[in-house]
């Protein structure tokens, strides 16, 4: 999970998956996946 605030959509996305991407990298591998963020205004 990451929170990031701010008012650019785009920018927070990249933020947040930055955030993670350790993570995420170590979860999929090389895998294609969709990641469809949840941003509550």
């Amino acid at each position: 999970v990451s929170l990031v605030k701010g008012d650019d959509r785009r920018e927070i996305i990249y933020q947040s998956m930055m955030n993670i991407k350790d993570e995420i990298v170590e979860a999929i591998g090389k895998k294609s996946v969709l990641i469809k963020p949840n941003m509550v205004v």
